[in-house]
């Protein structure tokens, strides 16, 4: 009985999943930037900001972004594309799932669900918000 529960639920989860990827969305909720949440890891270093915030902060298109240290700051800001998925605006991993070039420069994205978003339609991704 309780393996077929446990059948049951698995396969429930897994016709859950299918759907979500076919509907086009994944764990970024469908790809889109998520306006006003911070992000809890500094894009630069890759390491936990600190909770009082003593790093440093950037808002970079309706997003604030917190930094492990002052020296992070400037480089974020000077690109912040190089830090940030341009579809989801969060922090790149230290290997990027994929990339993309548009009008000569690469665009790299936290998962690969990302680049065809991008590919699609790279203009909505880099526009300034407004």
């Amino acid at each position: 009985m309780v393996n077929r529960t446990l059948i049951l639920l698995l396969l429930a989860l897994g016709l859950a999943a299918a759907a979500a990827v076919a509907a086009g969305t994944h764990r970024h909720g469908g790809g889109e930037q998520k306006e006003g949440k911070p992000a809890l890891v500094c894009p630069v270093m890759k390491s936990p900001v600190s909770a009082d915030g003593s790093g440093g902060k950037s808002v970079f298109r309706g997003r604030t972004y917190y930094f492990c240290c002052p020296g992070c700051k400037q480089p974020f800001e000077k690109d912040p594309h190089a830090y940030v998925c341009p579809v989801t605006g969060d922090a790149l991993p230290k290997k990027p799932a994929a990339s993309s070039t548009y009008k000569g420069k690469t665009y790299r994205f936290c998962c690969k669900e990302c680049k065809p978003l991008f590919d699609k339609n790279p203009a909505k991704y880099l526009a300034p918000k407004k």
